[in-house]
């Protein structure tokens, strides 16, 4: 089983150090850590670990806050661990096999971002989507063409970036804590790289 685990702690020599023994401790194998900021003499980081199945998660978030000044913000199932480069293999493939490149971007984003599901809205319309988007699913009302973040009443945390004028990437998270401004900000990069090699060889997909 494999967690993202988000914790907030000291930002403070050793600080990093005892999450890694809280987890080694709990049961937990460090795959990837993700620095997401570091402010107010504090730092926002993301886990992610192997953990073993049929065991309670909170024991691990247990060993986590019994660290001073330790907090434990999320904790969320992924399917795997993102790659160390599956954004540059998506950027590939857009380039070279635009027919799909939509497609491709839409179904990689959950797994690069750690979202559950991802759509590509064209005119408010859903046009792309990835596996497990939900059954009569209903595109949100979004606020101009900016990147936001935003969440339902629900408890689904969205993400959206637009790509074009007419186009938006949403990505969307379930029983985890919001996009922070880093992933927001990567995703939005993502998708300005898409959209500049695309071009006009990426045609509409709404009838």
């Amino acid at each position: 089983m494999i967690l993202r685990v988000r914790v907030s702690l000291p930002d403070r020599p050793g600080s990093l150090g005892g999450v890694a023994a809280a987890m080694g401790f709990a049961g937990a194998d460090i795959l990837q850590v993700v620095v997401l900021e570091r402010t107010n003499e504090r730092a926002l980081d993301d886990f992610i670990v192997a953990w073993p199945p049929g065991s309670p998660v909170s024991s691990l978030c247990d060993e986590l806050t019994g660290l001073e000044g330790a907090q434990v913000v999320g904790v969320w199932h992924i399917d795997e661990a993102p790659g160390d480069f599956d954004d540059v293999a998506l950027v590939e493939r857009l380039a070279t096999d635009p027919v799909t490149a939509l497609a491709a971007l839409v179904e990689a984003v959950p797994g690069i971002f750690s979202a559950a599901w991802a759509v590509l809205l064209e005119a408010g319309v859903v046009a792309q989507e990835s596996r497990r988007v939900p059954a009569h699913f209903e595109p949100p009302q979004l606020r101009g063409a900016v990147p936001q973040v935003f969440t339902l009443e629900n408890g689904t945390r969205f993400a959206a970036v637009p790509m074009d004028g007419n186009r938006t990437l949403v990505a969307a998270r379930t029983v985890a804590p919001p996009f922070h401004p880093t992933e927001v900000e990567r995703l939005a990069q993502l998708v300005a790289v898409a959209a500049a090699i695309l071009g006009d060889r990426s045609p509409s997909t709404v009838g």
